[in-house]
């Protein structure tokens, strides 16, 4: 279990690593408006990737670590149904350009590749995290994540503008999703695929993965609609700064799912056939509130000289947000350890539901908050949503009489990490 954390540490943190150092270039090349309408761009390209993703990196990752032999059928039948998705919404997204001007249709079109490219890309790494080689997917990252930060920074110093940065973005995809498929080939991994079959099962493994679709679909969304809400109230400028903080967010979260991937494998065995469900449990929580204390606390009080240093006095503005971005992601680990519960255990449909209401939560407050209070008032949605998310989930765990792994230990680190943030947040708070 520890050797695996460690490849899967290695892997996500090279990942998420080189992949803020290169949001913090491309930031502060292209300037705080640009970048937020880059940002924006993402969002709206991300979504339309909702249906090719479909969740089948969840979905592989339960069912290769139940039975490790369907791991070559399971693949590839995922594979072909992705190839015919990615197909219909490139057709779909084509009925846009009529409403887009040259310069958005550049930027939209090299975004949407860009996406679709790395959905194939972790697809392939899904499948070698849920057969175990965590090693190869390691090495793998330090080729491509080097790659692409070596490739989009040198385009952003020398170009900085919209189009040739999201042209290096979908150009740095397709050589690592073409380096993925070479290494997944070698290992011959699909080598007794039944592609023809694959082919004729497309509608059966859509709806084998329709669970774990609606709950990528329901938590993508949560994740890019705040863009989309602070775009359309206060608008690309809002937009950059609010980025800034997300990106050190999404790099703080990269622990949540290194553990995910890892756990929810070994918590389905235990499910399955074991003995030892509560203890994993236990320390999948201890893993993931300890980390989440120390960063949150962290972005709690040294938040705003790490934004000025990082992304420049541009976007000073954001660096009021950080203590709530710290209490945003303690709540987010204790949901995410509940979540990888839900998930392991075959509850993907609860899981669904719950996140459905966070977004309708979400949508509401920051529809409330965000014209009055700005991106201050959005992380305050946020926050509201994964309070949702976290007391929903450990309801569910509770009422199918589950272990939650929440113990005394867990507990007083919760409590202590809140005492932390907590006056922080209150004393960064507009009114």
């Amino acid at each position: 279990m520890l050797k695996s954390i460690g490849w899967m540490s290695l892997s996500t943190v090279l990942r998420m690593g080189s992949g803020f150092v290169l949001f913090v270039i491309v930031a502060r090349q292209l300037g705080v408006e640009s970048f937020g309408t880059l940002s924006y761009w993402m969002a709206v390209a991300g979504l339309a990737t909702l249906p090719v993703n479909y969740g089948f990196g969840l979905y592989a990752l339960r069912e290769i670590g139940r039975n490790p032999a369907i791991s070559s059928a399971l693949i590839a039948d995922t594979l072909v149904a992705k190839l015919a998705l990615a197909a219909l919404m490139a057709m779909v997204f084509a009925l846009s350009l009529p409403w887009l001007a040259e310069r958005q249709t550049i930027v939209a079109w090299a975004l949407l590749a860009m996406f679709f490219l790395e959905s194939f890309a972790e697809h392939f790494n899904a499948g070698l995290r849920a057969s175990g080689a965590f090693h190869v997917e390691a090495k793998l990252a330090v080729l491509i994540s080097f790659g692409q930060l070596g490739l989009v920074s040198g385009v952003a110093l020398i170009a900085p503008q919209l189009e040739s940065v999201a042209l290096a973005f979908f150009a740095s995809r397709f050589f690592a999703l073409l380096l993925t498929c070479l290494v997944y080939r070698r290992g011959k991994r699909l080598a007794q695929a039944d592609w023809r079959g694959a082919c004729h099962r497309i509608a059966q493994t859509l709806r084998a993965g329709l669970p774990y679709a609606a709950d990528t679909v329901v938590s993508t969304i949560n994740s890019t609609v705040d863009v989309l809400i602070l775009q359309h109230f206060a608008g690309a400028r809002a937009v950059g700064q609010y980025q800034a903080g997300m990106r050190l967010m999404q790099g703080a979260n990269a622990v949540a799912p290194i553990l995910g991937n890892v756990y929810i494998p070994r918590i389905s065995n235990e499910y399955r056939a074991g003995n030892e469900l509560d203890t994993v449990l236990s320390n999948l929580m201890f893993k993931l509130l300890i980390s989440a204390g120390l960063i949150g606390a962290g972005f709690a009080w040294l938040g705003e000289p790490l934004i000025h240093l990082l992304f420049g006095s541009s976007y000073s503005e954001v660096g009021h947000l950080m203590p709530w971005f710290g209490l945003l992601l303690l709540i987010r680990h204790l949901a995410t350890s509940f979540g990888v519960n839900l998930t392991a255990a075959g509850l993907q449909k609860s899981r669904v539901f719950i996140n459905v209401c966070s977004l309708l939560g979400l949508c509401l407050t920051a529809f409330a908050l965000t014209p009055k209070l700005g991106a201050q008032g959005l992380v305050l949605a946020l926050n509201f949503a994964a309070l949702i998310v976290a007391g929903a989930y450990a309801s569910i765990v509770l009422k199918r009489g589950l272990p939650t792994g929440f113990n005394r230990t867990n507990g007083a680190i919760f409590v202590f990490s809140l005492a932390l943030i907590a006056p922080r947040c209150l004393a960064t708070y507009q009114s």
